[in-house]
């Protein structure tokens, strides 16, 4: 997937906890030593993140800005006016084809 230059694979913390049950320390074990594992793997720099369970902090987002990734992934996008790249939300995709994918996505957001 990774070389396939079609998808970017993106970090998600080490074991998958809930980050904002963690302490800041933690949270930042679990998202840099994650990343890190990730970026061994593939070779390269990881640019995403998204936050396990969709659940973040806004030191969470701190952790996450301070760690380099450009964008982060969330369960529903910040409340702020400002799209913040790093509270992206995101939808579920069911099993569909790209037709199928289209019409979700212009069903939920303003396509093409």
């Amino acid at each position: 997937l990774a070389r396939g230059g079609v998808m970017e694979i993106g970090a998600h913390t080490l074991t998958h906890p809930a980050l904002p049950a963690l302490s800041p320390p933690e949270q930042e074990r679990e998202i840099r030593d994650g990343a890190a594992a990730l970026e061994a793997i593939l070779g390269h720099p990881v640019r995403g993140f998204s936050y396990p369970h969709g659940r973040y902090t806004d030191e969470t987002v701190r952790i996450v800005r301070e760690a380099g990734f450009a964008y982060a992934c969330a369960g529903v996008p910040s409340k702020g006016a400002a799209l913040d790249p790093l509270t992206l939300g995101r939808i579920g995709v069911s099993d569909c084809d790209g037709d199928g994918l289209l019409a979700m996505l212009k069903g939920r957001a303003r396509v093409g």
